[in-house]
């Protein structure tokens, strides 16, 4: 397998990259859902003080975490997933009145992801 084909097994995007595999055996990343970013901004709002201004955002930030081009993924692995991740939340901003509460979304979202895909959080 190459490409798209090897990139993906069982409908699931793999994290290792390259032809996908990672010491012989397939990794996938796992995303969330948009209630998945809800229920984890709620709770940041809750911790902080800050209200979500911007539910689309929200979507996005969830449509982000395990994106998907002709089948294959778009994040080589998960340490691009949560780059991407925590990079696009700062430039959503869903989060209001404060920037410190959208960075504390993103550290939690990378959390999140990091416990999804068993990896050591960032």
């Amino acid at each position: 397998m190459n490409g798209a084909e090897g990139a993906v097994q069982d409908g699931a995007a793999v994290a290792a990259g390259g032809d996908g595999r990672a010491g012989g055996a397939l990794r996938r990343i796992r995303g969330l859902s948009f209630e998945q970013v809800v229920l984890v901004a709620d709770e940041v709002c809750a911790a902080t003080g800050a209200s979500v201004r911007d539910y689309p955002g929200l979507a996005a930030l969830a449509g982000a975490t395990a994106p998907r081009l002709a089948g294959a993924p778009v994040h080589a692995d998960g340490d691009a997933q949560a780059r991407a991740v925590a990079a696009l939340t700062r430039k959503v901003v869903p989060l209001t009145p404060t920037r410190s509460a959208n960075e504390v979304l993103a550290a939690v979202l990378v959390d999140v992801l990091a416990a999804r895909n068993e990896r050591p959080a960032g």
